[in-house]
């Protein structure tokens, strides 16, 4: 008998919820390998109500099905990465949620886990990796490749020809010029420009100063 898979969401937090609504745009299109959605998450206290509605228990004790897709939508790359390989140890097998509004050029590639939300792109020409986050309005620009586990926050741009190790968290509104390279797990905060490649692991932060 043939089961119909399930989205699993790792992680029950504020962007979980957003993953699991963007998750139900896409079955709405049509355009989703799954019909159903369940979440996971250690924290099994005082749940909203649309987590204990499809709650399927803790991540320690998460047994992937064969019909199961897991996505894990937890924003930290390390912790992505930790629990992707506990998963994976599992037998997990990763999905993809990909919202209708947004355009992945097809002679790009993604890996295993991406979650892309409303009114995101990927451009032409890109390779971008494993369990990538692409928050909302963000780009990325012709020919760029992204390593594994990278965040961006919304309204992040990043331009063409760019190379993004692993495990690099970019902050709202942060932006890429184009051509830059970041070394793997550099934090680039809200608002920042990376104007030349970065060449070892950094944290870049640009002070706004509030107007009075």
């Amino acid at each position: 008998m043939m089961h119909e898979k399930t989205l699993v969401i790792v992680g029950a937090g504020g962007f979980g919820r957003e993953v699991f609504h963007w998750a139900e745009d896409q079955i709405i299109a049509g355009q989703a390998d799954y019909t159903k959605l369940a979440f996971v998450d250690d924290n099994a206290t005082e749940l909203k109500p649309l987590v204990a509605d499809h709650f399927r228990g803790t991540i320690q004790d998460f047994s992937p099905r064969a019909e199961d897709r897991v996505v894990i939508a937890i924003g930290k790359p390390t912790t992505r990465r930790k629990i992707a390989n506990l998963l994976g140890d599992r037998g997990a097998q990763f999905g993809a949620v990909i919202h209708p509004s947004a355009i992945v050029a097809r002679s790009s590639t993604h890996g295993e886990g991406l979650i892309i939300c409303p009114n995101s792109t990927i451009s032409v020409d890109c390779t971008v990796g494993r369990h990538l986050h692409i928050n909302h309005c963000s780009t990325i620009g012709h020919d760029t490749v992204i390593g594994d586990f990278v965040t961006l926050s919304s309204h992040v741009d990043v331009m063409g020809n760019c190379r993004l190790e692993d495990e690099i968290f970019l902050g709202s509104g942060a932006r890429v010029l184009p051509g830059c390279s970041i070394a793997v797990a550099s934090s680039i905060g809200a608002g920042a420009t990376v104007q030349r490649s970065i060449k070892k692991t950094s944290v870049l932060y640009q002070v706004a100063t509030k107007r009075m």
